[in-house]
């Protein structure tokens, strides 16, 4: 705390500054932090290993990935969906072999229970002269077993101190996989992901015959140019992928070239709006670009006056 007392937090001589102290020493209070420029993920990065990419993969989102981790992320994602379809199956067969042995054991506890209920019958000839009607009185066999009905367990009944009533853990039940389940989500937007949907990606660098070791020692705003303007791409610069050619322009190329004719001006292919992927860039460090470069932490609040 600072100079003031503990409880003389609601005065107005608690000046922000202090608040301000006491809420990034204390737990209450919601913190806020502005992102750096070491948070800010370059353009031509891929979205899960937020490095640079050696094969450049673009989504139809225009979410750039590598094509080692995409591929790495939607077999592990493909094995994990296999792995609770082969769960589930197996518990759906173990329900079954439970359903049967319990039909099993009823249908043999009525048997025994038959079985018991007719031995109880005392079959003896009668003696009219004799008294009492019966030639000695032989007793059926009882039904003793050595266990008192004290110890047999009740529904719902549990004891810690008595084997039989000891309570056991059930196993977790795996939900039945759905429709949607079966397919591998994009880690960004959530969207299906098809490994036939990403489009290989082309960037032109800056200086022709660079190497991609030369390329990672470099600024990630000096690394790769547009073919058509000659413009250095970076998270400032809008720029799209064309799907026909995976040739990496500007968006102001687009609009004033390329959008004339709907040509791919690498292939002479027809285009559509759909062969432009506008790539999802990072921030820039100005507030005013298209990320927010704040982070916030809500946290319990105390009352102020």
């Amino acid at each position: 705390m600072t100079r003031h007392s503990r409880n003389n937090t609601n005065a107005s001589c608690y000046t922000y500054h202090e608040k301000k102290k006491d809420t990034a020493a204390g737990r209450y209070g919601t913190q806020e932090a502005r992102v750096g420029k070491d948070g800010i993920k370059d353009f031509d990065c891929c979205s899960i290993t937020l490095q640079a990419c050696r094969e450049p993969l673009i989504s139809p989102q225009g979410y750039i990935f590598d094509k080692e981790a995409i591929l790495e992320f939607i077999i592990q994602h493909k094995r994990e969906i296999a792995r609770q379809e082969k769960a589930w199956s197996q518990q759906a067969s173990q329900r079954e072999r439970d359903r049967l042995a319990d039909e099993k054991a009823a249908r043999e506890e009525k048997i025994k229970e038959f079985v018991v209920q007719e031995s109880r019958i005392v079959s003896e000839r009668i003696d009219p002269f004799r008294r009492g009607g019966t030639s000695g009185t032989k007793p059926g066999p009882s039904n003793a077993t050595g266990t008192s009905r004290a110890s047999q367990p009740r529904d719902g009944q549990t004891s810690f101190w008595v084997p039989s009533l000891t309570p056991s853990a059930s196993s977790t039940q795996v939900k039945k996989p759905q429709k949607s389940d079966k397919n591998v989500h994009c880690p960004v937007t959530g969207a299906v992901l098809r490994m036939r949907d990403l489009t290989p990606v082309s960037f032109t660098p800056l200086v022709e015959g660079d190497t991609y070791e030369q390329l990672m020692g470099k600024d990630a705003n000096a690394r790769y140019k547009c073919p058509l303007s000659n413009d250095v791409l970076g998270n400032s610069i809008p720029s799209a992928v064309l799907r026909k050619s995976g040739k990496v322009v500007t968006l102001d190329v687009v609009e004033r070239v390329i959008r004339k004719d709907m040509l791919d001006p690498y292939c002479n292919e027809p285009i559509t709006d759909k062969d432009i992927i506008v790539i999802q860039r990072g921030g820039t460090g100005f507030a005013s670009v298209n990320v927010n470069l704040e982070s916030k932490e809500h946290r319990p609040v105390m009352p102020m006056a």
